[in-house]
């Protein structure tokens, strides 16, 4: 999904009057549907929509939607909620749409923030505490975040912690790596509606409980930590006759890599740009050798997810772009007794390839 094909949300509070009356005199429709995160509640009115959520268990979604209005009339549409959901998540062309919500001045300032976080992009609670204007508040961003009556569309899943950990969710916190994932994962392509959510359809949310499917596919490198490119290159050019591949800068990890075929599975280089940067640590303590093994994996959002579940200890639990436009994230070696595991997928091309 491009750029051009975002959807445009505006943030419209309820007036003072709707409030007061909790509802009366309101028409609302409202209606359960499956979204790629799950099955949604969501209702609207003439106005915008104004209640989206991952009921559980389902037989709550309409108490909810009574909750934030009491008063309303409701006319119950799954064909309507269909409608939106697709509209909302699959739509192949630019849109607008209005979201309408009730909260405390300092709530719906925190959810205008959210919607300034680029799609692809996370900020920690304390950064957005200060785009909505009380810094040191990162604690009520999260409440805030917490009490968000619209799912997605008000992007309260770009929150996390100051370290890069996902951090709570009110619907699931593998749910939020999930959304995270397919949006990173289509920040920079175009392609088709199925492309687009490649990352999270492996997962498969229930009403109660969340079954991965996501699997290991190859080793797909070896690292190793190096002083010098240009020394370590010569030996595998020339002595073992391999061919490398161009140098590539990873601002994010602090190294420049490279790149060597060795049948199906790659030789990665790393050689640290800081001195502070984790490979210089490892080179300095451990010196020149390997750093870690990467496994491709066909859901990157689900194999963390899986290996989080079963009791994993991890480094990322958000993956980020790392060399060669791959989407990765770190188990701790802890975890995995001693080796430092990488877990790395493509990104889908916009023509449906991987690279």
């Amino acid at each position: 999904m491009s750029q051009a094909h975002r959807l445009l949300v505006t943030i419209e509070e309820a007036s003072p009057g709707v409030i007061r009356s909790a509802g009366a005199g309101t028409q609302l429709e409202w209606g359960l549907a499956e979204s790629p995160f799950g099955l949604c509640s969501i209702a609207w009115s003439a106005r915008g929509v104004c209640h989206l959520a991952f009921p559980d268990p389902v037989s709550d979604a309409s108490d909810a939607v009574h909750a934030s209005c009491p008063h309303a009339t409701l006319s119950h549409s799954d064909r309507g909620a269909e409608k939106r959901i697709r509209e909302i998540f699959l739509r192949k062309t630019a849109g607008r749409i209005t979201v309408l919500v009730e909260g405390t001045a300092f709530q719906v300032k925190v959810w205008r923030a959210l919607l300034l976080i680029p799609r692809g992009s996370v900020a920690s609670y304390s950064r957005i505490a200060s785009a909505a204007g009380h810094p040191g508040a990162a604690r009520a961003v999260g409440s805030a975040c917490g009490a968000n009556p619209v799912a997605w569309l008000i992007p309260c899943h770009r929150a996390v912690r100051t370290d890069g950990g996902v951090g709570g969710y009110r619907w699931g916190a593998e749910r939020k790596a999930a959304m995270l994932a397919a949006e990173s994962a289509r920040g920079c392509h175009q392609r088709n509606r199925q492309n687009v959510l490649a990352t999270s359809t492996s997962i498969r949310f229930t009403n109660s409980s969340i079954s991965m499917s996501a699997t290991i596919q190859k080793i797909d490198h070896l690292g190793i930590a190096v002083k010098s490119l240009e020394v370590s290159r010569a030996y595998y050019e020339k002595t073992l006759g391999l061919t490398g591949g161009p140098v590539e800068e990873v601002p994010s990890q602090k190294v420049r890599t490279v790149f060597f075929a060795c049948g199906e599975v790659h030789l990665e280089l790393l050689e640290p740009t800081d001195p502070e940067s984790p490979i210089a640590k490892f080179i300095e303590a451990k010196g020149e050798g390997i750093h870690h093994i990467a496994f491709a994996t066909d859901d990157i959002a689900g194999q963390l997810a899986q290996a989080k579940e079963s009791g994993a200890r991890l480094i990322h639990e958000v993956p980020f772009e790392g060399a060669g436009g791959k989407l990765v994230a770190f188990l701790h070696p802890k975890s995995s007794f001693g080796v430092l595991t990488e877990f790395c997928q493509p990104k889908p091309c916009c023509c449906n390839c991987s690279h």
